[in-house]
């Protein structure tokens, strides 16, 4: 009886080694499942996260890029402002000169008028004092002609 206590006390021994093995082989993998949980939501958090990176890194670099783009119209804007005012002031100079042209042409138009009105008063003149030297010419003549009848 002893014999046969003592190898169901082993059996018994044993069926509890072997659950108790099972036990620890379950817990393992309760704990490994449990690693794995935790790493494959480290995993997506540290994704998460450099997808996150990555969006501010491509928000830094589209900013970058819209200040750069933003500058070179700033420039080109500029640029053509400039031209814009350079053919302003080309528009302005000639006007300036075509005034210039004006005023000297009316100028040599009044000149030209005054001088043919001087020359016209001077021969107005001339002919006047031209018909008063006639006159007294005639006048002499005459005088001359009725001493020379008179004698």
């Amino acid at each position: 009886d002893e014999r046969a206590a003592a190898e169901a006390f082993g059996v018994v021994m044993c069926f509890a080694a072997i659950m108790a093995e099972e036990a620890r082989l379950r817990a393992e993998e309760q704990e490994a499942s449990a690693k794995a949980v935790k790493d494959t939501e480290e995993a997506a958090e540290a994704a998460h996260k450099a997808k996150e990176e990555k969006a501010e890194e491509s928000a830094v670099i589209r900013a970058e890029e819209d200040r750069l783009k933003a500058e070179a119209d700033e420039r080109a804007a500029a640029e053509a402002f400039g031209v814009v005012m350079c053919f302003a002031a080309i528009m302005a100079e000639e006007a300036r000169l075509r005034a210039e042209e004006q005023e000297a042409s009316a100028k040599a138009v009044k000149d030209t008028e005054e001088a043919a009105e001087a020359a016209h008063k001077a021969k107005e003149e001339k002919a006047e004092e031209s018909a008063v030297i006639r006159a007294e010419e005639d006048r002499l003549k005459a005088e001359a002609d009725e001493r020379a009848a008179a004698e």
